[in-house]
């Protein structure tokens, strides 16, 4: 197999809730590669922790600093010195065919693997979401890498015109439905309540839920609380018709009474104007689940009865509405949609891409 054993380097713990690295490791496994996953660096243990799981090699290193501190270029190089040579003494004795990179802040890696591709992908925007004292730091770390990656793949229209400055080779590249699509059985109860999955947080336009609400409209969180939310959703636990559930996978959630899922972004948040579709979307879709956005500049273009985009409050609520009286309408329109975005999809876009640097 071309591109077997494969390295990716993350700044996510495995057991976090499932993000596009979860994703795409899973699929190089499923489709035969090797894959050894570096995790989160931990800064107070010195000892590398390796382990064996779900077919993946994990190692977990030591690291000077946490990348939100690396704040001038002495603090850069020195921490880079210690991970680089912490990551050649771990690599020395693995075959390495493929390099997939999702730190910014990793230009190093070209230097210790030369004569292996290195794909950098940017999921995030980090430089608008790094602490004021930072945002320099982040930027200038972000241009090295791309800099020095062969391929750069972003998860939204703004990144790539962004990142493209950087390096000329840089593509969309979007999360996709991990399972085939299902249509819902068709029950003899109301869809009547909306569904939001995924990290409730800051980023979260509150004053739409609690409109919402007061609209007699009942939504069902499930997720992880961030501390930046916990007074949000304190002052909400008083409407009758919400719900607050811990965070469970898709697979598990019961759906039955789910007419549409809701990603009500606050437009004013910084980083949420550069997001093109979230992860969790192509997967809500593959249940049958029609989902509702607020109205992002580069938001992925689909359907308004897969995709809907809205304005105002009023608009979230007639889409609602909309969802609910239409529910079993619209899953052909959801079917077709999901065509063109499953795994194997991106799979061959990723091998393609890759095949094109090995013929220049």
């Amino acid at each position: 197999m071309k591109y077997e054993n494969v390295l990716i380097f993350s700044k996510t713990l495995w057991e976090e809730p499932p993000r596009l690295r979860h994703q795409l490791t899973r699929l190089m496994v499923s489709q035969g590669h090797k894959v050894t996953f570096f995790e989160k660096s931990s800064f107070k243990q010195i000892a590398t922790i390796m382990r064996n799981e779900e077919g993946v090699t994990f190692f977990r290193h030591f690291e000077l600093l946490h990348h939100q501190l690396r704040f001038c270029n002495t603090l850069i190089l020195f921490n880079n010195l210690i991970a680089s040579t912490i990551i050649r003494f771990l690599t020395k004795s693995l075959k390495k065919d493929l390099i997939i990179n999702f730190n910014y802040d990793y230009d190093f890696l070209k230097n210790l693997f030369p004569s292996t591709p290195i794909i950098t992908i940017i999921n995030d925007d980090f430089v608008a979401q790094g602490k004021s004292w930072m945002k320099n730091s982040i930027s200038m770390q972000l241009q090295s890498t791309c800099n020095n990656s062969d391929i750069v793949l972003a998860v939204s229209y703004p990144l790539v015109k962004h990142l493209s400055l950087f390096n000329k080779n840089t593509n969309l590249f979007l999360p996709w439905a991990e399972t085939e699509y299902k249509e819902p059985k068709k029950l003899n109860k109301k869809r009547n309540v909306v569904l939001f999955w995924g990290y409730i947080d800051h980023r979260i336009n509150w004053h739409l839920i609690t409109y919402l609400l007061n609209n007699n409209v009942s939504i069902r969180f499930i997720g992880n609380i961030e501390s930046g939310a916990k007074a949000n959703v304190k002052q909400l636990q008083t409407y009758k018709n919400v719900e607050f559930i811990d965070s469970m996978p898709i697979e598990k959630i019961v759906l039955d009474d789910i007419c549409c899922s809701l990603l009500p972004y606050d437009v004013t948040v910084p980083g949420v104007d550069a997001i093109t579709i979230s992860n969790r979307a192509f997967q809500l879709l593959s249940y049958g689940i029609p989902l509702i956005y607020s109205s992002l500049p580069h938001l992925l273009e689909a359907p308004k009865n897969v995709i809907a985009r809205c304005e105002n409050s009023k608009q979230f609520k007639e889409m609602i509405d909309f969802f609910s009286e239409s529910f079993y309408e619209i899953q052909s329109d959801i079917s077709d949609f999901l065509d063109t975005h499953y795994a194997i999809a991106r799979y061959n876009k990723l091998l393609t891409k890759v095949g094109e640097i090995d013929t220049e």
